[in-house]
């Protein structure tokens, strides 16, 4: 691979200059956001003992396709004014994860008893959830968010769905927020 073809090439492989709005990568972040959207579900209804059924939530795809476009559109209009040639992984998580949380794709479409939510709160957080995984996925490459093996992430897993469930929630901050862990995992890596 020519330094070329290594500049323009981030994460995963995936492409960030102008070029990285292709079809195939579009079609690929709908896969993975869909996956981790999937891997919510069935978590929740694992562990709700047998008190919800994948029939009770709905993956919107058409959503996700909004988050993808609104994100990438956002990006490309970043590149174009600020001159930009690269965008980093960690920007792409924040833009995606902040429509993510704006546009919720995770519905609950058949009624939960009230006793039950009460008891277990973060079924209406799973918009939070899945754009909190997503966010630190990308740049951090968690794979699973009940193995994780850094207390750094553990931690921050715990604030960041805090605050995505109670802040105003812009792509800013995330991405600051994602920086601000990418530190302490340096710092700590050091030490």
């Amino acid at each position: 691979m020519t330094t070329d073809d290594n500049e323009k090439k981030g994460v995963g492989g995936y492409s960030y200059l102008n070029t990285f709005l292709s079809h195939e990568d579009l079609v690929n972040n709908f896969e993975y956001v869909y996956s981790c959207a999937e891997y919510m579900i069935e978590r929740i209804v694992k562990d709700s003992q047998s008190k919800l059924t994948q029939d009770h939530f709905f993956i919107n795809c058409e959503l996700i396709e909004q988050v993808l476009v609104d994100a990438y559109a956002d990006l490309h209009r970043l590149m174009e004014f600020h001159n930009i040639k690269v965008i980093n992984c960690i920007k792409r998580a924040a833009y995606l994860s902040a429509w993510i949380h704006r546009r919720k794709p995770i519905q609950i479409i058949k009624e939960i008893e009230e006793d039950f939510l009460v008891e277990n709160y973060r079924v209406l957080a799973m918009n939070e959830t899945l754009a909190n995984f997503v966010a630190r996925s990308i740049p951090f490459e968690v794979i699973n968010p009940t193995t994780e093996k850094s207390s750094e992430h553990i931690n921050f897993a715990k604030h960041f769905n805090y605050f995505l469930r109670y802040r105003h929630v812009t792509p800013q901050a995330i991405e600051m927020a994602l920086l601000g862990l990418s530190c302490s995992m340096n710092v700590s890596a050091k030490q």
